[in-house]
């Protein structure tokens, strides 16, 4: 299985992937990505360099799968956990459209991944969970998301950096 990851609503999800039932459990995770949120406020920014919980995070949902999922490549390599599905900023939305600059706004992309490791993601802050019924499918999930017209998304900027991805989950 060459690709990994999938633009939803407008990549088409192999029936391999949209087929695999999903673990009982839904996870909301807050990732800490590092810097500091800045504002571009040097006074206010220099307040919030001291509120830990002011750090720049990301969020994103996480579905183990019932089963794990071949990866279809050697033997040796490790399968699918299950899905993480993510709010990310358009790489083209940065490079073409200039004009959503001027606004401080920017088109995201819904993302859906697929993760080799069991477990809350790598500098997961705080993790909150969704029991999800029986029998459902990656397919569902993303039916789901597509219905709420979920994929749709414009991030905001504030200072210097792009918020927002909360807001989907």
């Amino acid at each position: 299985m060459a690709t990994t990851s999938y633009k939803i609503g407008s990549s088409y999800v192999p029936t391999q992937i949209t087929d695999v039932l999903l673990g009982g459990l839904l996870f909301i995770e807050f990732i800490d990505v590092g810097d500091l949120a800045t504002t571009g406020d040097p006074a206010r920014d220099a307040t919030r360099t001291l509120q830990s919980y002011k750090r720049k995070n990301h969020a994103v949902i996480r579905v183990p799968f019932l089963n794990t999922l071949s990866s279809g490549e050697r033997e040796s390599t490790k399968p699918f956990f299950g899905v993480l599905i993510s709010m990310e900023v358009a790489s083209a939305s940065i490079d073409s459209n200039k004009g959503y600059y001027e606004h401080d706004i920017t088109k995201g992309d819904l993302r859906l991944k697929l993760i080799r490791y069991e477990g809350p993601t790598f500098n997961t802050m705080h993790t909150f969970s969704v029991n999800l019924a029986a029998n459902l499918t990656v397919g569902h999930l993303i039916s789901i998301l597509q219905h709420y017209r979920l994929e749709k998304f414009k991030f905001t900027m504030i200072g210097i950096t792009f918020v927002g991805c909360r807001d989907f989950v």
